[in-house]
Formats: structure tokens, C-alpha cells, sequence
């Protein structure tokens, strides 16, 4: 059955598109929150009030 191993395929690449989507969603939040960080030290204190 072809059908089958197509549909595989697409589940094993979606599966691959997630992760690389979340790694890079991670390493932007990473990125983004050392650069408010070194800019704004104060900021850290501010979101530790609103939390």
C-alpha cells in the first residue's frame, strides 16, 4: 500500500517541521531575552512583580 507509507511520510515530516519550529521558537525567546536583559536590568524586577 503506497497510501500508507505516504501518510508516514508526511507524519514523520510534520513531526520534524514541529520540532525544528520549537527549537527555533526556544532559541529566539533565548535570544530576545538576553538582549532585554542586557539592555534593561531593571525589567527582570518588573516581571518578577507581575508574576
Amino acid at each position: 500500500m503506497p497510501s500508507e507509507k505516504i501518510l508516514q511520510h508526511k507524519k514523520e515530516v510534520v513531526q520534524q517541521l514541529t520540532e525544528n519550529i520549537k527549537s527555533a521558537k526556544s532559541i529566539v525567546f533565548a535570544i530576545i531575552e538576553v538582549l532585554l536583559l542586557s539592555r534593561i536590568p531593571s525589567l527582570e524586577m518588573s516581571l518578577e512583580k507581575l508574576e
